[in-house]
């Protein structure tokens, strides 16, 4: 009989096997929050590739140990995300968003604007989206607002852009859905 995969292991798997999710996509996938993602991402290493694949196929760790492991090496990191003390506080974290995005409250604004005109427009035609597609909308003006605001040559902000319209385009012509 299989070994039962730990909840880690299979968002390990499911990352590795799915390269383009981001983080956020997978911990709503998996029903956990954002932090538990971030750190089974960061569990993870690049080999050749960009194809991130999980530490334990490397080297050899169990499940339970590589779970102790993870929780050793993210300790007062996910908790405190937003502390002095982790790597990266959140001073010099905001510093470098605003180095792609621009000052956040000119991207808000232009964010909020983008937003309202789809609203109000959808709402004059009497229509009406499923839960992705409105979201997939939603972060789509995220997206634009970075790039307008920020800097437009930051490759991210585009890739994100067209996996937000992937997701809602896989589930319309194929049903799949992730």
């Amino acid at each position: 009989m299989a070994k039962k995969l730990s909840r880690a292991e299979k968002m390990r798997r499911y990352m590795a096997s799915n390269p383009e999710q981001t983080v956020a996509q997978v911990a709503a996938e998996f029903g956990v929050r954002y932090q538990i993602a971030y750190a089974t991402k960061r569990s993870m290493i690049k080999v050749g590739s960009d194809t991130p694949i999980s530490i334990d196929a490397v080297t050899g760790t169990t499940n339970k140990a590589m779970e102790e492991l993870i929780s050793r090496a993210t300790q007062g990191r996910v908790r405190n995300a937003f502390s002095e003390e982790t790597p990266m506080g959140i001073d010099a974290t905001l510093a470098e968003r605003g180095t792609k995005y621009g000052k956040f409250r000119d991207t808000a604004a232009v964010i909020y604007k983008l937003k309202n005109v789809l609203r109000n427009h959808a709402s004059e035609q009497n229509k009406s989206f499923a839960f992705d597609q409105a979201e997939a909308l939603d972060m789509i003006c995220h997206k634009l607002g970075r790039i307008v605001n920020g800097d437009p040559d930051y490759a991210d902000s585009w890739i994100d852009i067209a996996g937000y319209a992937k997701l809602v385009a896989d589930r319309l012509t194929t049903g799949k859905q992730v």
